[in-house]
């Protein structure tokens, strides 16, 4: 479903890029999530401490791209629509952090959070939680990165109507559809109005 939209050479190539990278990036984060439940040595209170926030900031963002996807079928995907997709695209990751937080400070392990955990963390140690920390880094970047899009990109890029190449137009007020074909009465009349000596 997303694939379509990506290749859809109707929609901003830019637009589209931010989408399939953010859209591999929760497939990370559910195969990451798949591998600490499969692993033993993964599988501990404070993996799932830290993967909490990737994984619902994952699924929000997933969701909202279905949105965004839905109203480029629509034709209704324009800057201040996008923008404010993005926006809340990022009020739920911020919800799901602090929720994260709140899990992370209640787990029981010597030099967690507020004993010294991120501290340790910068200055080199605990080295098996460093790709988490890294993960979420990367997905708040991403995050920004389709905020700023919105934000700074030529209008030009949200006008006109961004579908997908498998959708119908939808018409909106006032438009007239410029691709339907001539009926075969059409046709006639205009064939008929370029013979010599014919009169309307």
């Amino acid at each position: 479903m997303f694939l379509i939209f990506f290749k859809s050479p109707s929609a901003p190539l830019p637009l589209r890029v931010i989408h399939g990278v953010q859209l591999t990036f929760s497939l990370a984060c559910a195969l990451t999530t798949l591998t600490c439940l499969l692993a033993p040595t993964l599988r501990t209170n404070l993996t799932f401490a830290l993967l909490s926030p990737w994984i619902f900031s994952s699924l929000t963002t997933t969701i909202v791209l279905y949105f965004e996807r839905g109203a480029a079928a629509k034709g209704a995907l324009d800057n201040e629509k996008y923008t404010g997709l993005q926006l809340s695209k990022m009020t739920l990751a911020l919800f799901g952090y602090l929720f994260g937080i709140a899990i992370l400070s209640s787990v029981r392990l010597e030099g967690v959070w507020w004993s010294g955990f991120l501290r340790q963390v910068l200055d080199g140690g605990r080295r098996e939680v460093r790709p988490f920390v890294w993960a979420h880094g990367v997905n708040w970047l991403l995050l920004w990165i389709g905020l700023i899009y919105g934000c700074v990109m030529p209008r030009k890029h949200f006008e006109g109507r961004i579908r997908l190449d498998d959708d119908v137009t939808i018409l909106l007020a006032g438009e007239e559809r410029d691709d339907e074909p001539e009926s075969d009465e059409a046709l006639a009349r205009a064939l008929q109005a370029e013979e010599p000596g014919w009169e309307a």
